[in-house]
């Protein structure tokens, strides 16, 4: 059962828009992600990653309201440091990343509190975002030539809801 703010939030919010604010993705050791390496098997590259809202910011736009959640996403190959081949590679050295920001913007029907649109961000704004996402990551990590990349279709929240402006 949702929250009293929760329904006030989703009765409140309509999807207008979901769009990438920044996008940042680089190969930082290649050699281990070469077909012939013989390295990458023994490191058994470790995944890192993060998704949560890290923002809410309202507008006025002509009279009409907005809300905008931005949400941290990234992933990283690393190493753990336990290879043999420690002439090469540092402890939690980062191999490679593919991290963004994306925006969902909201129309507001009636002014919402600040408490009860956090509680919509973090527990119904996902699923807006997260197939973007998804979709984001598995495209960029073939482009970048990376082991394949494969997230769930359900998101899971790993990051509360640090600021708002």
């Amino acid at each position: 059962m949702l929250s009293e703010g929760l329904t006030n939030a989703v009765k409140n919010l309509m999807i207008q828009d979901v769009y990438f604010g920044s996008i940042d993705a680089r190969v930082v050791n290649r050699q281990f992600f070469n077909e012939e390496a013989e390295s990458f098997d023994e490191l058994k590259p470790m995944l890192q990653q993060k998704f949560g809202v890290k923002k809410l910011t309202r507008e006025t736009v002509s009279g009409k309201k907005y809300v905008y959640f931005t949400f941290e996403a990234g992933l990283r190959w690393t190493i753990d440091g336990k290879s043999s081949d420690t002439d090469k590679l540092s402890e939690n050295e980062v191999l490679a990343y593919i991290e963004s920001n994306i925006v969902a913007c909201y129309q507001l029907k009636d002014d919402v509190p600040e408490e009860f649109l956090k509680e919509y961000a973090f527990k119904n704004s996902g699923i807006h975002v997260w197939p973007y996402w998804r979709e984001f990551l598995s495209t960029t990590s073939e482009r970048l030539k990376l082991p394949r990349v494969m997230l769930p279709t359900v998101q899971f929240q790993t990051e509360p809801l640090s600021e708002s402006t």
